[in-house]
């Protein structure tokens, strides 16, 4: 089983599928909207 690094940030998880030790020097996306109180977010539920 492969590992991948991840980051959470505004509720979403991001992972990284680059060379590991490049992750914490990878640009993290800007999440402008996630922190936007008119952004509406939905959470997922347990798997049925």
């Amino acid at each position: 089983m492969r590992a991948y690094p991840c980051r959470e940030e505004a509720g979403l998880i991001f992972v990284f599928m680059g060379d590991p030790s490049a992750a914490d020097d990878a640009k993290f996306p800007q999440l402008v909207s996630a922190t936007d109180k008119a952004y509406k977010k939905r959470a997922a539920s347990g798997a049925r």
